[in-house]
C-alpha cells in the first residue's frame, strides 16, 4: 500500500457535517467525525468521513482497519449532510 494514491471522497469540517441537523444538542455534543480509509467498488483506496458516537470511535477505526486489510469494498463513506439528510 505504500505510495498508493488515496481518493478523497469527503473532507468537510464537523460544523459542515452537522449543518441543518435537527438532532438535539445533547446528541450533537456526543458525536465525533472521523476520517477512514477503505477500498471502494472501483478497487481503489478512498478516504471518507463518518459521524459516530464519540465513545465508539476506536471500535469504528478497528472495523475499518479490518475492512481495509480484507479489501472489502465499501460503496462510500460520506456524511449524510451531503445528501440533504436523505438516505433514500
Amino acid at each position: 500500500m505504500p505510495n498508493e494514491e488515496i481518493i478523497i471522497d469527503s473532507a468537510i469540517s464537523f460544523a459542515e457535517a452537522i449543518e441543518g441537523s435537527t438532532a438535539p444538542l445533547e446528541i450533537i455534543d456526543s458525536l465525533s467525525m472521523i476520517d477512514v480509509n477503505y477500498y471502494s467498488f472501483d478497487g481503489l483506496r478512498h478516504q471518507g468521513q463518518i459521524l459516530v458516537e464519540a465513545r465508539l470511535e476506536d471500535d469504528i477505526y478497528e472495523i475499518f482497519e479490518l475492512i481495509n486489510q480484507l479489501k472489502f469494498p465499501v460503496g462510500k463513506v460520506i456524511p449524510i449532510v451531503a445528501y440533504r439528510w436523505d438516505d433514500g
